[in-house]
């Protein structure tokens, strides 16, 4: 219990106390009616008599000190929790138990940075989800790091009574948008639960738990398995793979099939792993979709954020069999209708055209063929440059230095 840590009780003493299944502040404060009392205890259960010497005496004053400060925090908690309760709000945590966890994570894992240090409004998030067992996959938008907390926003509300009230709300943070960023998140995820487990030795499901494992899991998620992954098409096709959407939306499908796992029974370390390794996960939130985004011809996966990589590769391969190609069928529905047949190569065919945008709608062939030249205001589908998407640019004028 880190209260009795702050205090200096010996580890001899902690221990038992926790074999007695003294977990919690709360315990602690109701184990005696006083210090008169409590003296009894120790000198009947642990063989600290005052009398014996100043080493006892100190000994006990330690666990007095610490019994008197439970005693104290256990009925102001009492008091913030109904309030949280009445509000529907999750319970506070005093800035004494917040430090103490800080303390207790950077003592068994060493000092750890701003950034990747949980704020106290998302620590009390995670503190409720473990005292109700509750378990839910939060968005990564709603996972704060000390560095990002603001403190308190409230809003006002009115109460089925017709009151008005204050509540809090949640802060937020966009979603991560490259590699550093999900990294940094997940760390953040990781060491909150690692402290909740210093806060709350009592839940088995917490146990030999450490930050180790969210590392696993993120090299895995910015792997080959996943961000890594490239699948290849038709004959040729440009190899696509994954977009950093689905990357994001994988990772938040593994982290529910966790919480689910972690709801039978199972520990988070090994809820985590098998999560990540269920293959009926992989293939309905990634691998499926991957496929068929690929059957649909969907765009390079660097379009949409990620590392760009992909985009790249996928620009020079559209480049070069337009090339190899010299000469090809331009032809293609440009205007509602068939288009006309024209040259490729140096006449500027659409040979390597994507077929759509990366918002889905189809585009214009035509306007990609210098032999048609497609200038129709109203024509029904995109006039944007056949590789890199930029608009009102065909792909035979376009220098593909990135879309627009």
């Amino acid at each position: 219990m880190h209260l009795l840590d702050a205090s200096g009780v010996s580890n001899e003493i902690q221990q038992k106390l926790y074999e007695a299944e003294v977990f919690d502040v709360k315990t602690f404060a109701a184990l005696a009616a006083n210090a008169d009392d409590l003296r009894k205890l120790l000198q009947t259960e642990f063989k600290l008599d005052e009398a014996k010497g100043l080493a006892d005496r100190v000994k006990v004053a330690k666990v007095v000190v610490a019994f008197e400060n439970a005693n104290t925090r256990s009925k102001k908690v009492a008091e913030l929790e109904g309030e949280a309760e009445a509000r529907n709000e999750p319970k506070r945590v005093g800035v004494p138990d917040f430090v103490a966890m800080r303390q207790a994570f950077e003592k068994k894992w060493g000092k750890l940075a701003e950034d990747a240090v949980p704020s106290k409004s998302f620590m009390e998030r995670r503190l409720e989800m473990v005292e109700k067992s509750e378990f839910r996959a939060e968005p990564l938008s709603e996972v704060i790091c000390l560095e990002d907390d603001e403190g308190d926003t409230m809003r006002a509300v009115f109460t089925s009574s017709g009151q008005l009230e204050a509540v809090r709300v949640g802060k937020k943070v966009p979603l991560p948008s490259n590699t550093e960023q999900l990294r940094s998140r997940l760390e953040v995820l990781g060491n909150s639960w690692c402290m909740a487990g210093f806060l709350h030795t009592n839940r088995v499901y917490l146990h030999d738990l450490s930050p180790n494992i969210f590392d696993k899991y993120v090299r895995y998620l910015l792997g080959k398995h996943v961000l890594g992954l490239v699948t290849s098409g038709p004959p040729g096709t440009v190899p696509t793979g994954p977009t950093w959407e689905a990357v994001l939306h994988y990772e938040h499908e593994v982290r529910k099939q966790a919480m689910r796992l972690m709801t039978e029974g199972v520990a988070l370390k090994d809820a985590l792993v098998q999560a990540w390794e269920d293959p009926v996960v992989r293939d309905r939130s990634f691998t499926a979709p991957l496929a068929m985004s690929r059957v649909r011809g969907a765009p390079p996966p660097g379009e949409w954020g990620g590392e760009g990589g992909a985009f790249k590769r996928a620009r020079r391969q559209n480049k070069t069999k337009t090339a190899e190609k010299g000469e090809g069928k331009g032809g293609g529905k440009g205007q509602g209708g068939k288009g006309k047949k024209g040259k490729g190569g140096k006449e500027g065919s659409a040979t390597g055209a994507a077929r759509t945008t990366p918002s889905g709608k189809n585009i214009c062939y035509a306007f990609n063929n210098r032999a048609e030249k497609c200038t129709r205001k109203d024509c029904r589908f995109e006039h944007v440059c056949g590789v890199c998407f930029r608009k009102g640019v065909p792909m035979y004028e376009c220098n593909h230095n990135g879309a627009s």
